[in-house]
């Protein structure tokens, strides 16, 4: 299947089935799904990811990887000082502070919320928009430990195999085991 109009439709009935709600026949695996899709489709997969706020079947909880990053930097007020940091110290150093200072931990804090209950779907998106800065494999590692009682859906830009991860089809981001496929 490989029009994007039709598997989003597919996820979207995923979301409603009240077992995968309740990540019913997943064994003692934490449920985490991997959205895969081709790096064009970028456009329709953020609307489709907006549309969801409108469904009452299944509770989205959305969070923007790109838009947890922007937060934070703001909010530490060093925002503005990035650029001029790049500037003076070079792309690579500026890289490494990012990575450095925006860790997985930071992500997870900010999409952290007590009442997690049967119908809620955290929904991450943003993965491309954070690359280099956040690595994939990395975050749902900690994602995975906070949210063990709820579906995570990633929509990810890219190729995923149950083996590896390959950002923008391109990038080998790294060896990722563990999540399941959402649509084939």
């Amino acid at each position: 299947m490989s029009n994007i109009k039709e598997r989003l439709d597919k996820a979207k009935e995923k979301f409603a089935d009240k077992s995968f709600q309740q990540n019913k026949g997943l064994g003692n695996e934490v449920g985490i799904h991997i959205f895969a899709y081709n790096p064009e489709d970028e456009m329709v997969v953020r609307h489709f990811i907006k549309s969801l706020d409108k469904e009452t079947a299944f509770h989205a909880i959305r969070f923007d990887l790109y838009q947890i990053l922007l937060d934070y930097l703001l909010e530490r007020e060093i925002f503005d000082e990035i650029e001029e940091y790049e500037k003076d110290c070079g792309k690579d150093k500026c890289e490494t502070l990012i990575k450095n200072m925006v860790s997985p931990e930071v992500y997870v804090e900010k999409m952290k919320y007590n009442s997690h209950k049967t119908g809620d779907i955290l929904i991450i998106s943003g993965i491309g928009k954070v690359y280099p800065f956040t690595r994939v494999h990395t975050l749902l590692e900690n994602v995975a430990t906070e949210f063990k009682d709820i579906p995570i859906v990633v929509f990810y830009p890219g190729s995923y195999d149950q083996k590896s991860l390959r950002l923008f089809n391109r990038f080998f981001d790294d060896n990722h085991y563990r999540s399941f496929i959402l649509i084939k």
